[in-house]
């Protein structure tokens, strides 16, 4: 049975055939950048927390657990269903190598100590850049998707905007406590 959601999505989906063939290819082109960071921003989350040692780690593992997950299952997994709503293939980054060329802003490679370790401070700046980042892609997805009059995706590109600048105040309250 479908939500009303999901008939809300299939009433509204803007028709890629209505676009012109340059403003296609900069959506399309716009989502799957989007895409890339969240793999890039999800995969840093999840791996660099298994090796944050000293002062608020536990703290670090905690927000970068809950934080990979918004990351996932919210922000990913509705690009990847709203690209395929429009039509769009997801191969161009079906590989995780392929997202560093597609993604608008690189990965930050944390830097490891000797004892193959991350510092809290250290890996929470990187984290602190990502999330300016993800607030830069979403603020121009918005801008982007308001002007074509596409407000499903609007809508929802708001609501992982507001939850990208969550994230941001998260991690620097989180930064500013650490000694």
């Amino acid at each position: 049975m479908k939500k009303i959601s999901d008939l809300t999505d299939i009433l509204n989906v803007i028709s890629t055939s209505e676009m012109g063939a340059e403003v296609n290819e900069q959506y399309k082109t716009l989502l799957l950048s989007a895409l890339s960071e969240e793999f890039n921003a999800w995969y840093f989350y999840l791996i660099t927390k298994e090796f944050v040692v000293g002062d608020g780690y536990k703290d670090v593992r905690e927000l970068f657990t809950e934080t990979a997950e918004d990351e996932l299952e919210d922000h990913a997994y509705w690009l990847i269903d709203r690209i395929k709503q429009l039509g769009y293939s997801v191969e161009q980054i079906a590989h995780p190598s392929s997202w560093a060329s597609v993604a608008e802003h690189p990965f930050i490679k944390p830097s490891f100590e000797e004892t193959n370790t991350i510092c809290p401070k250290r890996v929470l700046e990187i984290a602190i850049q990502s999330e300016l980042d993800a607030i830069a892609t979403y603020t121009n997805l918005v801008e982007f998707t308001n002007a074509i009059k596409d407000s499903t995706s609007n809508l929802k590109l708001r609501e992982i905007l507001a939850d990208e600048e969550e994230h941001l105040n998260k991690l620097r309250d989180l930064y500013n406590s650490i000694k």
